[in-house]
């Protein structure tokens, strides 16, 4: 709470409401939780993200002049990012066809204390560790039906790497570790 630094990791969420008067503003809000997941068949492969947001403060209801960048683009065609974009699909090192994934990462916030006479938060406590979790759905295919004993069975770990190698893009998966809980 109060913090000057530029250190601060809390962002604000603004609601516009067409009564003009009824904005809400959340301020200090800390991000719980990110999903990102991509999937052949729902909204053209496009990389849908979803989130909540907490904050241990009251929000502010009442006019609000804060208006969208308009000089900024937005999110370009060229740079949307499908999963029919990604031109490298591997799964331990292998080429593998994947029809669909879900990363979930997760980290969520406790409001500590309270300041003030109307009880708001005097900050935020994390626990020690992430929590990332996801699924990732390949073709059958000879290559894959190998994890089943090489990485599944073996409690070995496998890096999954997708990224499209077109520099417009920029649009890139790497993780370097990942251990299978479930085969199906």
């Amino acid at each position: 709470h109060g913090s000057s630094s530029g250190n601060a990791k809390t962002g604000v969420i603004l609601l516009s409401n067409p009564l003009t008067t009824k904005d809400h503003y959340m301020h200090s809000a800390v991000l719980q939780n990110l999903t990102l997941s991509m999937d052949t068949g729902t909204n053209g492969g496009l990389l849908n993200a979803s989130g909540q947001f907490m904050s241990g403060y009251k929000p502010v209801i009442e006019a609000n002049t804060v208006t969208a960048d308009v000089t900024a683009a937005d999110f370009l065609a060229t740079n949307r990012g499908t999963i029919f974009d990604i031109t490298t699909h591997t799964f331990g090192g292998s080429a593998v066809t994947i029809k669909s994934f879900s990363l979930t990462i997760e980290n969520p916030a406790t409001r500590i204390g309270y300041q003030g006479s109307v009880g708001e938060c005097d900050g935020y406590t994390r626990a020690s560790a992430l929590k990332v979790t996801g699924s990732i759905s390949m073709k059958a295919d000879s290559t894959v039906q190998g994890f089943l004993e090489s990485i599944w069975q073996a409690n070995a770990t496998a890096a999954v790497v997708m990224e499209n190698s077109a520099a417009a893009s920029g649009f890139s998966f790497s993780l370097p570790a990942v251990n299978m809980s479930s085969f199906s």
